[in-house]
Order: C-alpha cells, then structure tokens, then sequence
C-alpha cells in the first residue's frame, strides 16, 4: 500500500508534468463528493494504466485528519506516476458571483475527459481570458459546438429546458455538472444533453458554469454574446433550486 503524502501549498502552485488530479470542496474539515471524485481518478488510473494501490477510505481519513481545523476552500488531489499521490489544501478566496467568458475556436483536446495535470493548453486559454477581463475562455469546436471552459462545465436554459453538451469524450464529466443534472431531475426540471451550437446562446434564457469548487456561477456575458438580465428575475429560483447540493455549511472555527 503506497503512503499518501501530505503537503500544504497554495493553490497556485499546481504539479505540472504527466499525471491526473481531482479537486473537491470542503466544509467543517470533512471532504465533500470525496467518493465521486475518487471514482474518477481511480478510472483515469486504468485509462493511463498507472499503478494506483490507494485505498480510498485511508485516503479520507488523512485528508480529513490534516484539514479538521483549517479554513479551506477544498483539496486538490494529485497522482503522479514518479511521486505517487498527494494532496493540497487549496486556500479561501473570494469567487466571483458572475462570469465574463470569451470564446476560443479549437478542436477539442483529445483527453478531455480525464482531468490531467499537463494543462498548459487550458492554462494559457485561461490566462487570455483574464487578460481581456474575463473569468474563463468558452471552448468552442472548430464546428462550432460549445464545449466547456478551462475550468467549468456549461449549461443553458432554453425554452423550458436545461441544457448541456454531452459528455461524449471531447468535454470532463464533471462531478458538478453530475449533481446538477441529478438535481434538476429531482426537481422536475427537463434536462437534454446534447450538442449546443455557439448560435444558440442568443436565445437563451440563462448560461451557467459549474465545478465542485464554485457550484453554480451565472455568466453575463460571453464575447459579443449578451446573456441578459432575464437570469436574475424569471429564471432565479430554478437556478437556487440547481444550486442546492453546493450549499455547504459554513466552517466551525471554534472547534
């Protein structure tokens, strides 16, 4: 059984190179959609056929242990085939409440669907977008299909429906956009998965990103496309309704 090591970074420090990683929230020193995140890594690990003999309760238990009375925003969880695997306390920062996003027009990444740490791809698309004052770059297919951000996945309301693209290989399944879905089901809400055209967006009701780390986060713009101010009156309750798996409670700091 190979040691988990533990090492406290800030969240920019990311462990670039060959290897995979998952990052989760956080709340009152206990991991939040641990079991789901690991499923994912541990299923990436058979993809690449990297040696993985974690056991993920073990895992838990040390990242649970080191983070009982820290005041975090989650862990970043990391394999890498000449360190094995470690994990980082990702330290609080204020999120942005809505999202700027501009559009980059490329073929999808061949290994979207596993996240792993070789991003300079995603890192410097996401560096252009925050250069034009942006949250995230909105990945776009060279025919035009919306795909996901360096960081997020998508959805839309459109015509009574929520919207997102298929998780067929070209974008992460991402844990969030998993609950969402899930929620959405729960609550009565109509849910396709399916190809968006970069077109559509003019027609919709509501353009959201999620990941574990920040839940939901409407977007209000993305490049020439105006979302609207619709997403803040008609469409607000669905969208607390989708946001409620994300509600953690608050941190206990007196423990």
């Amino acid at each position: 059984m190979s040691s988990l090591e533990a090492r406290l970074l800030p969240s920019n420090d990311f462990p670039y190179g060959e290897g995979i990683f998952e990052t989760f929230p956080a709340a009152n020193g206990v991991p939040v959609f641990f079991e789901e995140h690991w499923e994912r890594l541990k299923n990436s690990s058979l993809y690449f056929r990297y040696s993985f003999p974690f056991d993920p309760l073990d895992v838990f238990k040390k990242i649970r242990a080191s983070i009982s009375s820290a005041q975090i925003r989650g862990i970043r969880l990391t394999y890498k085939p000449n360190s094995g695997l470690i994990f980082q306390i990702l330290e609080q920062k204020e999120l942005p409440k809505e999202w700027k996003l501009v559009v980059s027009v490329d073929k999808p990444h061949p290994l979207a669907s596993h996240k792993i740490t070789d991003r300079a791809h995603y890192e410097d698309l996401w560096k252009k977008a925050f250069q034009e004052g942006c949250q995230d770059m909105l990945m776009v297919s060279d025919e035009g299909r919306i795909l996901e951000t360096t960081r997020a996945n998508i959805f839309m309301f459109a015509k009574g429906k929520l919207i997102t693209p298929l998780a067929n290989g070209k974008i992460l399944p991402g844990i969030a956009r998993l609950k969402v879905i899930q929620q959405a089901a729960h609550s009565g809400i109509p849910v396709e998965e399916r190809e968006i055209i970069l077109e559509e967006l003019s027609n919709a009701d509501l353009f959201f990103v999620t990941n574990s780390l920040i839940g939901i986060a409407p977007v209000q713009e993305i490049k020439s496309f105006w979302i609207g101010e619709k997403q803040l009156t008609s469409l607000t309750c669905k969208l607390k309704i989708l946001a409620e798996p994300f509600l953690l409670p608050p941190l206990n700091l007196s423990d």
